[in-house]
């Protein structure tokens, strides 16, 4: 078990600059000083020594508890509005309020439970496919590699992504084929073999830098903007004037602190927090996460399923 949060703001940093690379070698960007300096801020969180998190273990009433929770918001969801992956519904009108936090929450037994984590993992995928979730789909497969008891090796974890990832993109064309919408965002402006079979992946890298970065060719940014509008959470203090480069840094420095404040100052939590934080720092690269109603969920569950079991058992024992 290796939780380390300068793992998933490394990986981010190196899409970015994968990303810039790409436009750049195609004529669709200007290099400027504020993307440079996006080389440099991988040595900044390499040098931080942090220690790994081994993620606190829910008791067996605890975890059955979680999972029947999920269980019967996850049906209660499908009985109600059907399943987007048949075509009863579009995926963006799927989920009651709040309950829907629930019923992605069961990649979170992935990582807390002592046992099932595979049963977990293949229920968490399979309920993910049928509403079209990619998201929460590789957020468990990442729960399962980094909290597995056996050792795997980096090489073989890299391989297992890379295969979800193909799965991942080839879920996203069945989605578009289902919604009627074609998705052709790099004729004319990137031309790479056999792009097709993974012309998805590059959208989802090119995706979140293009709707960042300010001096994308305006043709090429406006297509791809038309299938993705949503800025990655890092961006969040480009909105107060500072460059990209500058927001990257400062966002991250600051999830940088508040891990170490729950390191330091929460010890009791740090095995549950500090584990969720560290995931969902891989999706901020997309969207907007951590500032979120099911970000706030997973702790207020897990807090009700801590307290509700501990006042249970006082009770059982007076």
């Amino acid at each position: 078990m290796n939780f380390k949060i300068s793992f998933p703001i490394l990986v981010i940093n190196s899409l970015i600059v994968l990303g810039i690379i790409i436009l750049w070698n195609f004529d669709l960007l200007e290099i400027t000083s504020d993307y440079i300096s996006f080389l440099l801020f991988p040595l900044i969180f390499y040098l931080i020594r942090f220690r790994p998190i081994i993620p606190f273990q829910l008791t067996k009433r605890q975890s059955r508890l979680l999972f029947i929770m999920i269980v019967t918001s996850q049906f209660s969801e499908l009985l109600y509005f059907g399943i987007p992956l048949l075509g009863n519904l579009s995926y963006t009108e799927f989920g009651f309020p709040v309950i829907h936090h629930i019923s992605l929450m069961m990649w979170m037994l992935v990582i807390f439970s002592n046992k099932n984590q595979k049963l977990y993992l293949v229920l968490h995928i399979m309920y993910c496919l049928l509403i079209f979730n990619r998201q929460y789909i590789l957020i468990g497969l990442l729960a399962f590699l980094f909290s597995s008891k056996k050792h795997l090796s980096t090489q073989f974890k890299i391989t297992i992504l890379g295969l979800v990832v193909l799965f991942l993109s080839f879920l996203g064309n069945l989605r578009n084929q289902q919604l009627g919408v074609d998705f052709t965002p790099f004729d004319g402006f990137i031309s790479l073999p056999l792009l097709p079979y993974y012309d998805f992946i590059l959208f989802f890298i090119l995706g979140p830098i293009n709707a960042t970065l300010s001096n994308v060719s305006y043709t090429f940014s406006e297509i791809i903007l038309s299938y993705w509008n949503t800025k990655p959470e890092w961006a969040l203090f480009m909105e107060y004037g500072v460059g990209a480069g500058q927001s990257f840094l400062i966002f991250y420095s600051i999830l940088v602190v508040i891990y170490i404040t729950i390191y330091k100052l929460i010890p009791s939590r740090r095995e549950v927090y500090l584990p969720i934080l560290i995931l969902y720092t891989f999706l901020t690269f997309f969207s907007n996460v951590i500032l979120s109603t099911v970000f706030l969920a997973n702790f207020l569950i897990l807090e009700f399923i801590l307290l509700y079991c501990r006042i249970d058992f006082k009770v059982k024992n007076n």
